[in-house]
């Protein structure tokens, strides 16, 4: 015979569970009264983050973890334009992503410019020698021509080839040189020279041992290059043939020729070295740190500019000092043309140089510029900066998405993901810049866009489809819509004769309002719950402050909410209608409109967090739970 259950002990455990519940439920609405800026989604350092309140843990869940470097730069033959690699890496949950394109950037800082949009991963850059065309690595060689207009198609020259690397022009410009793995072979890099008019590859190489950074005689007959490990250096024909040691048992690398073709020079740990072509003549320059690499030689055969890298290593972990010089041949004078003993320098040391310029990436990958023509060289110019990635938060109706607009190489797309990161997607792929999603309770995304050559206003699916233009006003540009709450209307930024109100509009763009009329700038309007009440920031009393407005009240029924000092913008109204977050020098704040006392939410290092209230999800409220009771 079955025992049967014991009713008491039962219902004893149940009630003991929804004790517990409750004691939860009471705890989150505490938290929740204590910390009203849970369930905010903002931008921060240029990334997606949201405070979730789910399990009562308050934790800040990452949407998005993007980054932007700068790399790879080189100086253009007559030292006008650095060519440079962008590259954006987008991580998910699941993978990582890398998107990079080539720009470019006039030496002065004007003109950036991007010269492919495509899918390919860009690397090596390196302009021929009249300054027409780029090189570059992707999988496979390819070659584009480069104009004031920008960049062209780019050619595919190899198939099948592996870890591109160390492209070089021939100086007369019909030949590329570099190192890659064989198609097919796992193993070690080889050598080869390719015709760019033809596309035909000759592989010099063909060993065991590592053979790279191939660098070509002025006369194009020959090549210089290291092989093995430890390297040293070795000549070979450009057409192929044997392999000849120039400086037989001396470590070598980054090999150089001089411009009049008499001498080579390259680094060996401690020392930068000369030597004629024959392996007569060697001269030794020691060098000030461990790693001298990178030797480039001026024009006038006098000078080499060289780099310098050590890492030191001790109980605070290590790091890495690094410097450029320009050494005197003749004198054995040095000038130091860049120094860091603390960082400034990219932890890659990336540079490249001419005869009085001087390109490098900074610690934060960023490009910069120095006029390095005088002995003691100029300041460095910052030539690019950090851009925010993803920003304009926008949730879904029922919370489990955000839409945001995230930043490509050229431009902003709308991008839309599960709250965790999750099955990201871009919505609008189109050239232009896509900014300010707002997500209607009709499934329907609107956003502002200058595709057409203007600031615009569009609306489109979930999915990206039906992509339609709400405004048409060339003259005129619309910013910041925002949908109320029962998907019907559209307020808006509308700036017209250089002054900026707010606006409303019905879903299909007709029915056009003029909501205010101040001579300042009235900017990011956001709907109360309920649909009666605007709040929006405005600078008409000379700093940026939060205003509310009855939308079917008479014209200028504006109130002052924060009426403090500072800045205050991007208002977002909390899904019970009795707070609202907006953003401040330090931070995000929220505000109760019943005792208008301010509570500093978090802070923030990035100037714009644009936080936006996630809805009310019924599914997250607490559940009573108790164990089920089958019939014995």
């Amino acid at each position: 015979m079955k025992r049967k259950p014991n009713s008491r002990s039962l219902s004893l455990f149940v009630l003991a569970g929804l004790f517990l519940v409750a004691l939860l439920f009471v705890a989150g609405r505490a938290i929740a009264q204590q910390e009203p800026w849970r369930e905010l989604a903002y931008a921060h350092d240029g990334n997606i983050l949201w405070h979730s309140d789910a399990f009562l843990t308050g934790q800040v869940q990452v949407v998005t973890n993007d980054s932007k470097k700068d790399h790879q730069p080189v100086i253009s033959p007559d030292g006008q334009t650095i060519a440079f690699v962008r590259t954006f890496d987008y991580s998910y949950p699941t993978d990582a992503r890398r998107n990079s394109e080539l720009m470019r950037i006039n030496y002065d800082g004007t003109g950036l410019q991007p010269l492919t949009n495509n899918d390919l991963v860009e690397s090596w850059p390196t302009w021929s020698p009249d300054g027409t065309r780029l090189a570059f690595a992707a999988g496979d060689v390819h070659v584009m021509p480069v104009s004031a207009a920008g960049g062209g198609a780019p050619i595919q020259l190899t198939t099948g080839l592996s870890q591109v690397e160390n492209i070089v022009w021939s100086p007369d410009g019909t030949r590329l040189a570099f190192n890659a793995l064989p198609s097919g072979a796992a193993g070690e890099h080889e050598l080869y020279v390719l015709t760019v008019a033809g596309g035909h590859l000759t592989r010099l190489t063909q060993n065991e041992v590592y053979d790279a950074d191939p660098t070509w005689s002025p006369d194009g007959a020959r090549l210089a290059y290291e092989t093995g490990r430890p390297p040293t250096i070795h000549l070979i024909a450009a057409t192929g043939g044997p392999s000849i040691p120039l400086d037989p048992g001396y470590i070598g690398y980054d090999p150089a020729w001089s411009p009049d073709g008499a001498r080579l020079a390259y680094a060996s740990p401690l020392a930068i070295y000369t030597i004629q072509s024959d392996g007569a003549g060697r001269q030794k320059f020691d060098s000030r740190l461990l790693y001298p690499f990178q030797p480039q030689w001026t024009t006038d055969s006098r000078h080499l500019i060289y780099g310098e890298l050590e890492e030191q290593c001790g109980m605070g972990g290590c790091f890495g000092s690094g410097s450029v010089w320009r050494l005197d041949l003749e004198s054995d004078h040095r000038d130091a043309l860049l120094e860091s003993d603390s960082g400034t320098i990219s932890t890659w040391f990336e540079w490249s140089a001419i005869d009085d310029r001087l390109t490098y990436i900074d610690e934060a990958f960023n490009l910069n510029a120095r006029d390095i023509s005088a002995a003691s060289p100029g300041e460095s110019e910052q030539l690019t900066a950090s851009v925010a990635i993803n920003g304009d938060p926008a949730w879904s109706p029922n919370g489990y998405q955000l839409a945001f607009s995230s930043r490509g190489p050229s431009d902003y797309s709308i991008q839309v993901s599960d709250m965790d990161g999750r099955n990201r997607r871009v919505l609008t792929p189109q050239p232009g810049n896509d900014w300010n999603p707002s997500w209607s309770v009709n499934d329907r995304i609107a956003f502002t866009s200058n595709r057409d050559g203007n600031w615009e206003l569009y609306h489109m699916n979930t999915d990206g489809s039906d992509q339609t233009r709400l405004t048409n006003t060339p003259a005129i540009a619309e910013n910041d819509a925002a949908w109320s709450p029962d998907g019907g209307r559209l307020a808006y930024a509308r700036q017209q004769n250089g002054n900026w109100d707010i606006y409303l509009m019905n879903a299909n763009g007709s029915g056009v309002t003029r909501l205010t009329t101040s001579a300042g700038a009235d900017r990011n309007p956001a709907w109360s719950s309920d649909g009666t009440r605007i709040a929006f920031e405005s600078d008409r009393d000379g700093n940026k402050e939060i205003y509310i407005l009855t939308v079917a009240g008479s014209p200028g029924n504006e109130t002052n909410l924060t009426r403090r000092a500072g800045d205050q913008s991007e208002p977002a109204w909390s899904p019970d209608g009795t707070k609202v977050a907006f953003t401040v020098v330090d931070g995000v704040v929220t505000l109760e409109l019943a005792d208008p006392t301010e509570v500093l939410g978090f802070a923030t290092t990035g100037p714009h967090p644009q936080p936006a209230w996630r809805p009310v999800v019924p599914e997250l409220t607490p559940r009573i739970w108790a164990p089920v009771v089958r019939n014995q």
